[in-house]
C-alpha cells in the first residue's frame, strides 16, 4: 500500500486509536491470565488428593497386614496352651522335648508378630497424621479457590465492561477517520504484530 499523506488531525486520531488498541490488548491479556492462579491452586489440590489416595491405600495394606499378625499372635498363644498340655501329659523325654520346642517356636512367632505390629502401628500413626495434614490443607485451598473464583468473576465483569466501553470508543473514532487511513493503520498494526511474532518464534508459517 502506498504511503498516505496524513494530516495533523489524522495523526492525532490514529494516536488516539493506537492508545485505545493498546488498552484493549492489555485488558484482553488480563482476562486471559485471570484463571491461571485458580488452575495452579487446583493442580496443587489434585496433587494432594492423589497423595491422600496413596496414603489410604497404604493404610489399607498395613491394616490388612496387622489383621494377619493378630491372627498369627492368636495362633501362637493357642500353640503355647497346646504345648503346656503336651508337656503336662508327656510320658517320656521325647514328648517333653516336643512340647518345649512347640512352645519355643510359638513364642518366637509371637515376638516377631508383636515387633512387626508395633512397627505397623507407628507407621499407621504417621500416615494418619500426614493424611489429616493434607486433608486440612486441601480444605483450606478449596476455600481459597472458591474465594478466588468470586474475585475473578467480579474482575472479569469489570474488565469486560471496560472492554465494551473501549470498543464503543474505538468504533466511534474509526467512523470519524477516512477508510483509507483506517486501512493504512490496520495494515501497519498487522505488520508490527507479525514482526513481534516472528521474533518470538510464534509464526505458524
Amino acid at each position: 500500500m502506498l504511503m498516505l499523506e496524513l494530516s495533523k488531525e489524522d495523526l492525532e486520531k490514529l494516536i488516539k486509536l493506537q492508545e485505545i488498541d493498546s488498552k484493549i490488548i492489555k485488558l484482553e491479556l488480563k482476562l486471559k491470565e485471570l484463571p491461571q492462579e485458580i488452575s495452579r491452586l487446583e493442580e496443587i489440590v489434585n496433587t494432594r488428593k492423589a497423595k491422600i489416595s496413596l496414603i489410604d491405600q497404604k493404610i489399607k495394606e498395613l491394616s490388612e497386614r496387622r489383621k494377619e499378625l493378630d491372627a498369627i499372635t492368636e495362633e501362637g498363644y493357642r500353640l503355647i496352651e497346646e504345648a503346656k498340655k503336651k508337656k503336662a501329659k508327656a510320658k517320656n523325654l521325647e514328648d517333653y522335648k516336643e512340647a518345649i520346642k512347640l512352645k519355643t517356636e510359638a513364642e518366637k512367632k509371637i515376638i516377631r508378630a508383636t515387633k512387626e505390629t508395633e512397627s505397623i502401628l507407628k507407621e499407621l500413626s504417621q500416615l494418619f497424621r500426614e493424611k489429616e495434614r493434607l486433608e486440612e490443607s486441601v480444605k483450606e485451598l478449596e476455600q481459597k479457590i472458591r474465594k478466588k473464583e468470586e474475585e475473578v468473576k467480579k474482575t472479569r465483569q469489570m474488565l469486560e465492561k471496560k472492554l465494551q466501553e473501549l470498543g464503543g470508543l474505538r468504533e466511534s473514532l474509526i467512523k470519524s477517520i477516512s477508510p483509507e487511513v483506517v486501512e493504512f493503520y490496520e495494515e501497519k498494526k498487522i505488520r508490527v504484530r507479525w514482526k513481534c511474532l516472528c521474533s518470538r518464534g510464534e509464526s505458524n508459517l
